[in-house]
């Protein structure tokens, strides 16, 4: 069966629900984009999947530290 994709993402940004604004955070860059138009970018289909997800490194188990448990 064939498949086709549609996808939109943003990396390392923020979401200001009240100024209707993502800012995405790059390198070298900042960009800014209309939470609004994104979602109205999708008005009416149906079967979409939405998620939201915040990744955080761990900290590493070093057993290198000396310390004692």
């Amino acid at each position: 069966m064939a498949k086709f994709s549609q996808s939109v993402s943003f990396k390392n940004c923020s979401i200001d629900a009240e100024k209707d604004l993502i800012t995405e955070v790059l390198k070298d860059e900042t960009k800014f984009y209309k939470l609004s138009k994104v979602i109205a970018d999708w008005q009416g289909i149906e079967g979409l999947n939405i998620s939201i997800k915040k990744d955080d490194e761990l900290e590493s188990e070093d057993d290198t530290t000396g310390e004692d448990e």
